[in-house]
C-alpha cells in the first residue's frame, strides 16, 4: 500500500470520470479517470491520468483493471457506488485521498462541448485514426469507417470531433490519448472563461442535472469555479502515470495486458502532482516568453505557446521581423540566470542552453523571446507513447490484504 499523499487542508480533489456507454446499462468500462487537485491558495491545481489498464487491488473484491472498478461498484451497491468504490481503490493504490467525483458518458460529453459552442484546440501532434464518416452512420458497418488525419494547428471542435479526440487510440496509445484528453479539458475551461458561463451556472446546472452525475452540490461548484479565472493555466500542471511509473504485464487469469504500478516512481509522481509549488514559486509570476512565428505555417506560434503553458511559463504572441528562419532561436533578456527557467525552455524547442542567445536588457517587457523556425515541431512527447512490452509473469506488486 502506497502512504496517502499529502495535500493541502483546503485542496479539493475531484475524480472526473468518462464512461463507454451510457450510465444505465449494467456494465460499462470507464475510459477516462482524471484526478484534479484545486488548491485555493496561489491559487493552483494539478491534473494527474489515470490509464485504463492500471491493474490495482480493488477493496472488497480482486486484482483488476481500474476501467472495470465503477462498474462493479454499481453492482455490488458498494458505499458510495461505483464512485465511491473508485475512491477507496485510488487512496489504497495510488494514496490519493479523494473528495468529490463527476461522471459523464459521452453524449454527455457532446452535449457540454456543444453547449460551450465548440472548443478551440491546438494539435500540437498530428493524429490518424478511424473515424465514422458520418455521425449516424451505423458503426457496426466497416464501410463506413476511413482513416481521418488531425494535422498540426488550431482546431474548432464540435462535441463528437471532440469526443473522436479525446477517445481514439487505436493507432496510438492510451498515454497519448490522455495527454489529448487533458488538452480538451483545458480547452473546455478557456472557453468557459471566454464566454463568462460563471455566472450562468446556476441555470446549467439544472439543465445537466440529468447528463452529469456529480456528489457535488451547487455551492461546492460555484466555489471551485470562483477560483478558476485567478487560477491562469501556467499554474495547472498536467501529469501521467506512465513511463518508469508502470510496468507492462499479462495476468495470469485471464492473459489481459495489464500496467502494474510501480511503487517508489507512483509515490514520487503523487507527491509532485499533489503538494502546491513551493512557495517562491507559487505566488511569482511565470516567466513570460514572447513567441514569433518565424515560419510560413500558419498557428505555429499558437501550438508553440500551448506547450509554453503545458511547462507553466506565461507565453505571448509577437511579430516576426520576417517568415525565412531555418532554426529555432532562444534569447534570454535576464541579467543573470539565477532563477531562469533557461534549461526548459531550450529543452522545449530542441536546443541545448549554450545555443541561446543572451542580450541583457534591463529595459524588457519579456523574459525570453523564442522565434520559431523552419526546423521546430510542436509534437513535444510529454508522455511515454509507447506501449510498453508485457514482461514474463512476476508476482504481483500488490497482494489481496488478509482476511479478517
Amino acid at each position: 500500500m502506497v502512504p496517502t499523499a499529502w495535500t493541502p487542508d483546503n485542496a479539493i480533489n475531484v475524480l472526473l470520470l468518462g464512461s463507454d456507454t451510457s450510465l444505465d446499462r449494467t456494465s460499462w468500462r470507464t475510459d477516462v479517470i482524471i484526478v484534479v487537485s484545486i488548491n485555493p491558495d496561489g491559487p493552483s491545481a494539478a491534473m494527474l491520468s489515470i490509464p485504463r489498464d492500471l491493474y490495482v487491488w480493488v477493496p472488497e473484491w480482486k486484482m483488476a483493471k481500474i476501467n472495470t472498478v465503477d462498474a462493479h461498484g454499481q453492482v455490488v451497491q458498494y458505499e458510495g457506488g461505483g464512485p465511491g468504490l473508485l475512491k477507496q481503490t485510488l487512496l489504497y493504490n495510488l494514496g490519493i485521498p479523494v473528495h468529490y467525483y463527476a461522471r459523464v458518458d459521452f453524449q454527455g460529453f457532446q452535449r457540454i462541448v456543444d453547449t460551450l459552442g465548440g472548443l478551440n484546440l491546438p494539435v500540437t501532434c498530428e493524429m490518424t485514426d478511424w473515424r465514422l464518416k458520418s455521425p449516424e452512420l451505423e458503426p457496426a458497418d466497416e464501410e463506413n469507417w476511413e482513416l481521418f488525419t488531425v494535422e498540426q494547428k488550431m482546431h474548432q471542435m464540435n462535441g463528437e470531433f471532440a469526443l473522436w479526440y479525446a477517445r481514439s487510440r487505436k493507432r496510438s496509445s492510451d498515454f497519448d490519448r490522455s495527454r489529448r484528453q487533458q488538452q480538451v479539458l483545458r480547452a473546455m475551461m478557456a472557453k468557459a472563461l471566454d464566454i463568462n458561463m460563471i455566472p450562468q451556472i446556476p441555470q446549467l446546472w439544472a439543465d445537466f442535472a440529468g447528463t452529469v452525475e456529480t456528489d457535488l452540490g451547487l455551492g461546492e461548484i460555484l466555489q471551485l469555479a470562483a477560483v478558476a479565472p485567478q487560477l491562469g493555466f501556467s499554474k495547472i500542471k498536467s501529469r501521467f502515470i506512465s513511463g518508469d511509473a508502470v510496468m507492462a504485464w499479462t495476468s495470469p487469469n485471464d492473459n489481459a495486458y495489464v500496467l502494474l504500478p510501480q511503487p517508489e516512481e507512483i509515490a514520487e509522481l503523487v507527491a509532485d502532482v499533489f503538494e502546491p509549488p513551493a512557495l517562491n514559486r507559487a505566488f511569482q509570476d511565470p516567466a513570460v516568453v514572447e513567441v514569433w512565428n518565424g515560419t510560413i505555417r500558419a498557428d505555429l506560434d499558437l501550438l508553440a505557446a500551448d506547450n509554453l503553458v503545458w511547462e507553466g511559463l506565461a507565453p505571448v504572441l509577437g511579430q516576426a521581423d520576417r517568415n525565412d528562419y531555418a532554426q529555432t532561436q532562444v534569447i534570454y533578456f535576464g541579467q543573470t540566470f539565477k532563477g531562469a527557467y533557461s534549461w526548459s525552455i531550450t529543452k522545449l524547442f530542441g536546443l541545448y542552453e549554450s545555443q541561446m542567445i543572451h542580450q541583457p536588457d534591463p529595459d524588457s517587457s519579456v523574459d525570453y523571446r523564442v522565434i520559431l523556425g523552419a526546423d521546430f515541431d510542436p509534437c513535444v512527447h510529454r508522455v511515454q507513447g509507447a506501449r510498453p512490452v508485457p514482461t514474463a509473469t512476476p508476482t504481483p506488486i500488490w497482494t489481496p490484504p488478509p482476511e479478517d
